[in-house]
């Protein structure tokens, strides 16, 4: 996987805080050139020194680079996060995305409680933002970051919410007779082991697929696989866990 250049990232911070009269437009054609490899838009912006459009196009991508991206993880983000989101949206308008609200859901403690209610403030966000991007179906990746990177976050929390809110289950009472407690559910270390060598082996897997459907139902299953691993209390390696991004799963 790429690495940002942070150098270079500051390189573009620096020319964009300088005053336009200070500036070369040559400079800042070429900076622009680096990050998006686009020859003929670096040709007409010398051309017509067009420096709105050249202001414009680098803020436009040092967005994505200050969050830590390349252009080729945003582009990766084109094709995996709005797969995600609509089976969300499918799933839930089907009801049948999660358990609904629990029987017992009076009896739960309030943080878990406010994860029902957080989950049905964030549905009609996820639809809404979900659309704006349709409606931009024909603009460039970077030019769709800002949205895509909202959807991906608000797409994550409903799932994960939905996640513990589902798995919270009630200790058996104890000999005394003492208060019921809560907790969440925990996989054994042999279900660890499973789970890790299942995302181990499905990355491989993931680069065969060809059909968008059946991708995205796998990075479903991959992504039960990380939930499971982490709602247990276990964590990834750094590098490891961003690759998985960069496959388009979530992490808390």
């Amino acid at each position: 996987m790429m690495k940002v250049d942070k150098k270079f990232t500051q390189s573009v911070v620096d020319y964009l805080e300088k005053p336009r009269e200070s500036r070369s437009i040559e400079e800042g054609a070429m900076l622009l050139l680096r990050m998006n490899g686009n020859r003929m838009l670096h040709q007409n912006i010398l051309r017509r020194k067009n420096w709105d459009k050249l202001e414009y196009e680098l803020k436009k991508h040092l967005k994505y680079r200050i969050d830590g991206l390349t252009l080729q993880e945003v582009q990766r983000m084109n094709v995996t996060v709005m797969p995600k989101a609509a089976s969300t949206i499918k799933a839930e308008e089907a009801e049948a995305t999660h358990k609904g609200k629990r029987a017992d859901h009076d009896q739960l403690p309030a943080d878990i409680q406010q994860l029902y209610d957080r989950n049905g403030e964030l549905f009609p966000k996820i639809k809404a933002t979900y659309n704006t991007l349709l409606q931009m179906e024909s603009a460039e990746p970077c030019d769709r970051y800002e949205h895509l990177k909202v959807l991906a976050e608000l797409d994550r929390e409903y799932r994960e919410n939905w996640n513990r809110y589902d798995a919270f289950t009630t200790a058996p009472e104890a000999a005394d007779g003492s208060q019921t407690a809560l907790t969440t559910t925990a996989a054994t270390p042999k279900e660890i082991a499973a789970a890790r060598k299942y995302l181990s082996e499905g990355k491989k897997k993931l680069a065969t697929i060809e059909d968008g459907a059946k991708r995205t139902a796998f990075i479903e299953k991959m992504q039960q696989r990380v939930s499971l691993i982490l709602t247990s209390g276990e964590k990834f390696d750094a590098d490891y866990q961003k690759e998985l991004e960069g496959l388009g799963l979530t992490f808390s």
